[in-house]
């Protein structure tokens, strides 16, 4: 997995209302020409500091590496 270390001031971002995480489909879609996002009707929280962020799943470096095989995630 591939992980950046992130700092964050103060960004308000639309999240998921079930996982409360970053929804970046509808973050794509409100997208305007200017570059901000449109949240008006959305779900949104504050996000701020210092943080890890994923940018790569283990799938999508496994498939970069064309690596075969199944991952299993134990839940």
């Amino acid at each position: 997995m591939v992980f950046a270390r992130a700092v964050v001031h103060d960004i308000n971002i639309i999240i998921d209302k079930g996982s409360r995480i970053p929804d970046l489909a509808v973050i794509a879609d409100r997208r305007r020409s200017d570059g901000t996002v449109d949240i008006k009707g959305l779900t949104t929280a504050i996000f701020q500091g210092e943080s890890l962020v994923l940018l790569q799943s283990i799938d999508m470096v496994l498939a970069h590496c064309t690596v075969k095989g199944d991952v299993v995630y134990d839940l």
